[in-house]
């Protein structure tokens, strides 16, 4: 079994059984977070900044925007300069689903790349003048036609917001004990988040923490990216760090149970970075719409994918 993760500034594959973890040539320019998959491509989310500058209301004003890198087999192309620190992405069908994390927004883009941004609020920005913090929408999941929203929230407790698809009417808006929380999975009538600053993954619906790392005395570590088969789960894990450190930290990957929530491996990958995503390859992923993504053209040969950026 094989897994994609990204990080700041690279997209890496997991070989489960080989216990080893090599980087790919990933598309476009760091940083990196979201991969997702059409019938006829893998598709990433760029940010081309270094994130750690957006500090204040003027740098996310004045930013560079990012886009999405479009793999196929033969070749790249990219969309428009539309995303201002993107998180997760997801496809449906042949729409992309972008968490545009610094435009506090939804940015959906067509298959003919045509974009429609979707503002909850009135906030357009992830930082407002004066300091004030947006929601940070950070991930997007389509399960049943509803398209799962998660805001983090800063200081404040994290919200799933559902909406429609494609209209985008709000449908409601969960309330959690999570904090800092990244990731939705629909499991059942429930959904099950990462509680990102407590190492933990979180029951919606009862309301507590259903699993946490344990400590081994190797750091603090939060947890964020989330993928499923039907017997197993992976937990991307983050070394907790100052901001100008998260590119270079230590990571990691809990292997768990699904039905147990027992650790059956934990994966450490010393120096990599903070673990953004985590996707499966070549097989279906509970916590993720769109397509399989095939590792074949996840590994394809720089060569026949040159980077138009």
């Amino acid at each position: 079994m094989r897994l994609a993760i990204s990080t700041a500034l690279a997209v890496c594959v997991v070989d489960c059984e080989k216990r080893t973890l090599f980087p790919c040539k990933a598309p476009g320019k760091p940083e990196f977070y979201g991969i997702s998959a059409t019938p006829e491509s893998v598709i990433f989310g760029n940010s081309r900044i270094d994130t750690a500058a957006l500090t204040d209301h003027d740098a996310f004003r004045q930013s560079p925007r990012g886009h999405l890198a479009i793999r196929q087999a033969s070749g790249l192309t990219r969309s428009a300069a539309e995303l201002l620190q993107p998180h997760q992405i997801e496809c449906h069908g042949n729409h992309v689903i972008c968490a545009n994390s610094g435009l506090n927004c939804i940015t959906v883009f067509a298959p003919d790349l045509t974009v429609r941004h979707h503002h909850p609020v009135q906030a357009h920005f992830d930082i407002l003048p004066g300091g004030r913090k947006g929601n940070h929408f950070n991930s997007v999941h389509v399960s049943g036609e509803i398209v799962h929203v998660l805001a983090h929230n800063y200081d404040r407790l994290s919200t799933i917001w559902l909406f429609t698809w494609p209209e985008f009417q709000l449908i409601n808006v969960l309330a959690t004990g999570a904090e800092w929380a990244h990731n939705v999975m629909v499991s059942g009538d429930d959904w099950w988040i990462c509680n990102s600053r407590a190492g933990a993954l979180y029951s919606v619906r009862e309301k507590r923490d259903i699993w946490k790392l344990e400590d081994e005395g190797d750091g603090v570590f939060i947890t964020r990216g989330l993928a499923a088969t039907e017997s197993l789960l992976f937990v991307g894990l983050t070394t907790v760090a100052p901001r100008w450190d998260r590119k270079t930290c230590d990571a990691g990957l809990c292997v768990l149970d699904r039905q147990s929530l027992r650790v059956i491996h934990r994966f450490r990958f010393p120096g990599i970075g903070g673990i953004h995503e985590v996707r499966l390859l070549d097989q279906p992923d509970a916590c993720h719409g769109g397509s399989v993504i095939p590792g074949a053209v996840l590994l394809a040969a720089p060569e026949a994918c040159a980077d138009p950026s």
